[in-house]
């Protein structure tokens, strides 16, 4: 709708806290680079648990170590009209 609307848009591929548990947010977190992997890119939101923040701290140094990059989601929004 927002792209019909001419509203820059992005949708996420991963949720990474729908299971809190340490286990659970590093497997979506894996999910997450193999879409990035296969797609170029890919989103992924979660909450600011404890168990999501730690597990970020442990997984994007490693992440970035291997060439990903990360972006704010701005620069992977679709706009309508080509721009």
């Amino acid at each position: 709708m927002a792209l019909g609307l001419g509203v820059p848009a992005a949708e996420r591929q991963v949720f990474l806290d729908g299971e809190a548990t340490p286990e659970a947010i590093h497997t979506q977190f894996q999910r997450l680079l193999d879409l990035a992997r296969s797609k170029g890119a890919a989103i992924a939101i979660g909450h600011p648990h404890p168990e999501t923040l730690a597990a970020l701290l442990r997984e994007v140094p490693k992440a970035r170590a291997e060439g990903f990059d990360f972006v704010p989601v701005s620069y992977l929004l679709t706009r309508s009209g080509g721009e």
